[in-house]
């Protein structure tokens, strides 16, 4: 057994309320291809040892991704996180490398990087762009850096660069990448990474799904009308669309 295992931190309920509802459905297919993506990258870098924690009521979400599922237990992020952490370290790993679900970034190539540079330091953290940490890694020694930490409030990469500080813990820190957790978000993404054709097309899913059915009417309009004076302007003949 390898001594590092990963553990994908999940849930698609969570994930897809971020958005509202009528971008529900294609939030919960964006944040199902996100955790595919994640778990087969961190599968070619870890091999086995990839862990994937659900809440309990969505493992028929997650039984055939290929990952062995264990069940988040407890009443806050943080207790869920710890405790499946420590289900980990029970299993006889010395080091726990925690993933999201929600950055696209997260791929083969920063997976290598993660995994050696945590071999240097005893504590890893990728940072995001908004002050959360999109990786996590703690080692069986040092996990009780995590117990005074808030969760989700924006500020959880501070936090843990204090505590590591305050407790004189050797820190690796990674480059920032991208999380997604609102439509500020996508419209980011959607800009700036580099995503495969496949991923993009649910990203501009999910940006569209946004738009109400009489917002779609006046965007083709505008589009139509758009067309429309290009082709007065160059005095182009006017295509079969309009056409009397």
């Amino acid at each position: 057994m390898d001594s590092t295992a990963v553990l994908i931190f999940a849930s698609l309920r969570h994930s897809s309320n971020k958005f509202p509802p009528r971008q529900s459905k294609s939030a919960k297919r964006v944040f199902a291809s996100f955790t595919r993506r994640v778990v087969k990258a961190s599968q070619k870098v870890f091999l086995n040892d990839v862990y994937l924690a659900i809440p309990p009521d969505e493992n028929s979400e997650f039984e055939k991704i290929g990952a062995c599922l264990i069940p988040q237990e407890g009443r806050g992020f943080g207790e869920r996180l710890c405790h499946s952490i420590q289900q980990l370290f029970a299993l006889g790993y010395e080091r726990v490398l925690v993933l999201g679900n929600d950055c696209p970034q997260l791929d083969v190539q920063l997976l290598s990087q993660a995994r050696e540079r945590f071999k240097n330091g005893t504590i890893i953290l990728g940072p995001d762009q908004k002050g959360g940490v999109y990786l996590l890694g703690v080692t069986r020694e040092n996990f009780q850096v995590l117990s005074n930490i808030e969760w989700n409030a924006n500020t959880d990469f501070a936090q843990l660069v204090k505590e590591c500080d305050s407790q004189n813990e050797r820190l690796e820190i990674l480059e920032a990448c991208y999380d997604l957790d609102d439509r500020f978000d996508l419209q980011t993404i959607l800009r700036r990474c580099r995503l495969g054709g496949p991923l993009r097309a649910l990203l501009l899913d999910l940006r569209n799904s946004n738009l109400s059915q009489p917002d779609q009417t006046a965007v083709l309009g505008c589009i139509l009308r758009m067309f429309d004076h290009i082709r007065r302007v160059n005095q182009l003949p006017p295509p079969p669309l309009f056409l009397h």
